[in-house]
């Protein structure tokens, strides 16, 4: 089954996340920052697909989807960006800075994955 990569900057949020994804058979690897993901990325660490809060202390899930996006090594990995934020504005920011899906908190995880399975199918 597909690895997930979870970066948030919540304990409780990674650790939910893990527990459900792992109950449908995924693999999980968690960071707690968008510097700890790019780092683990760069070196290789790459997942099948990577679930990013929008909102998290130094680098945002925004900032950091740019920086994957515009890596040639890295911006094939479908990124879903989590956030409490559902106003239309920050959908379309994370849209524009390459996320190739949005997922509100708190999670709808029939939702959740439904995008997964819609973005590792691709």
């Amino acid at each position: 089954m597909a690895r997930i990569m979870i970066v948030d900057d919540e304990p409780d949020i990674r650790l939910v996340l893990s527990r459900i994804l792992k109950k449908r058979g995924y693999e999980v690897e968690m960071c707690e920052s968008a510097e700890e993901a790019i780092e683990k990325l760069r070196s290789g660490n790459t997942p099948e697909l990577i679930i990013m809060d929008l909102m998290m202390p130094g680098m945002s899930g925004i900032e950091a989807c740019r920086v994957i996006k515009s890596d040639p090594k890295l911006r094939e990995i479908p990124l879903v960006i989590l956030t409490v934020m559902a106003e239309p504005e920050a959908k379309e920011e994370s849209r524009e800075a390459g996320a190739d899906a949005h997922v509100d908190k708190p999670i709808n995880t029939a939702k959740l994955f439904r995008t997964i399975e819609s973005l590792l199918q691709k």
